[in-house]
């Protein structure tokens, strides 16, 4: 007669040995404003209070802060306080004591780390505030999202992201050298993951630093929600009635998806054009999606993504008075 032994052995240590226990990182999206808007019960900005914890009958730590409501953009807040559980690495929130926030949440008040966002010590001027509040007091008939102007000490650009269709513009200027040249600042092909292969992701060295990092130099990008699958110049910029090709180029960093752009004098034009805009729209041909990809582009092969309400705010201004600027002191 076999021996059942081994077996019981087998079955005493399936029973005693601990499973692994897994974990895993709280990961945000970037959601835009209008996204945020629809999907939150309220959305408000808030000043938050004082921290206070306690622990629940479960051992966990629960977080609550009283606050102040500076702008209210949605919903009809029932609650008296925020409060959120876990850590950072499961979504849980850590507010700051007088710090601003937009907060989304629903009807107990409970917030996540991916349901607030820390404002700066200014909220009005805050880009995402600004548009809530022009749509809020009816200056704009339609949420949209923002046109967010940035400056460093040797670039400035606007950045946009279309309300539909998941993609990017960035009208960019560099109007001082950078004063140190790393890896990034040369050249780089395209990426492009063949079927079981990798991605070259080393620099054109000799064909010298990307044209990004030398003074004077403007254009127009447009970043994709499909990234690699785009056809090569296969893009249009669309204001109104009037249409831009685009066309791709060698990159200035490696980890960048793929983008379309259009030149100096276009995107020129493209800024002129845009000071009387109703609408901006991007098309462009995807190519090599599998099923499960086809399915968010039922347009398949082509992709669209449109803002039909722009609110410019200053970021446009500011933008052409960086580039003057950087004219005149290369003159």
């Amino acid at each position: 007669m076999r021996s059942i032994r081994p077996y019981l052995v087998l079955l005493v240590l399936c029973v005693v040995l601990p499973t692994p226990r897994f974990s895993f990182a709280c990961s945000c999206g970037d959601a835009p404003i209008t996204e945020r808007f629809e999907d939150a019960k309220t959305l408000l900005l808030v000043k938050a209070g004082p921290t206070t914890s306690e622990t629940d009958e479960e051992g966990r730590e629960i977080r609550k802060w009283p606050f102040e409501i500076v702008e209210l953009y949605k919903g009809e807040p029932r609650f008296k306080l925020l409060w959120s559980s876990g850590g950072g690495a499961s979504c849980g929130a850590h507010l700051r004591q007088n710090q601003h926030y937009l907060v989304s949440t629903g009807d107990d008040g409970r917030v996540g780390l991916c349901s607030t966002s820390r404002i700066g010590s200014d909220p009005m001027n805050n880009d995402e505030i600004i548009v809530l509040n022009a749509h809020k007091y009816g200056e704009i008939s339609e949420l949209t999202e923002p046109w967010s102007f940035s400056e460093s000490a040797e670039t400035c650009s606007v950045t946009h992201q279309f309300t539909s269709g998941g993609s990017y513009l960035q009208f960019f200027y560099r109007f001082k050298k950078p004063e140190h040249l790393d890896a990034r600042q040369y050249q780089f092909p395209i990426p492009y993951r063949a079927p079981g292969g990798r991605e070259n992701r080393r620099p054109i060295e000799d064909r010298g630093p990307h044209p990004s990092s030398e003074p004077g130099f403007l254009n127009l990008r447009i970043r994709f929600g499909s990234g690699r699958h785009v056809e090569e110049g296969s893009a249009r910029l669309i204001i109104d009635d009037r249409q831009w090709r685009t066309r791709r180029t060698l990159m200035e960093a490696p980890w960048a998806y793929p983008y379309e752009v259009i030149d100096e004098e276009e995107t020129r034009e493209v800024l002129g054009a845009l000071a009387n805009a109703s609408s901006v729209s991007a098309t462009w041909r995807l190519w090599q999606l599998r099923d499960y990809q086809q399915k968010r582009y039922p347009e398949y092969p082509e992709a669209f993504a449109r803002t039909s309400v722009l609110f410019l705010g200053d970021a446009i201004s500011n933008f052409m008075q960086c580039v003057e600027r950087g004219v005149v002191h290369d003159n």
